[in-house]
């Protein structure tokens, strides 16, 4: 086998590995992406409903944090 393909592989098996053991933590407006962030453990998933958030946030630790699409988009 290719090295890349194995690294390639080795990777997807790793990634599917920490998606199996994260908590997916859904924002939505009106809450604070702050709170949520900092609740998380470190490979969560947090997801941001459409709609308008305001204020800054700072990730400090490996999280996917990823807009929905629905009835529009999330503006930070």
């Amino acid at each position: 086998m290719h090295p890349f393909c194995l690294l390639t592989s080795l990777l997807t098996v790793i990634m599917l590995a920490l998606a199996a053991h994260a908590s997916i933590t859904p924002v939505q407006p009106g809450q604070n992406i702050q709170k949520a962030i900092d609740a998380a453990a470190p490979g969560d998933i947090i997801e941001i409903m459409p709609g308008t958030y305001n204020g800054s946030i700072n990730i400090t630790k490996s999280l996917i944090v990823r807009g929905v699409l629905g009835k529009g988009k999330p503006i930070l």
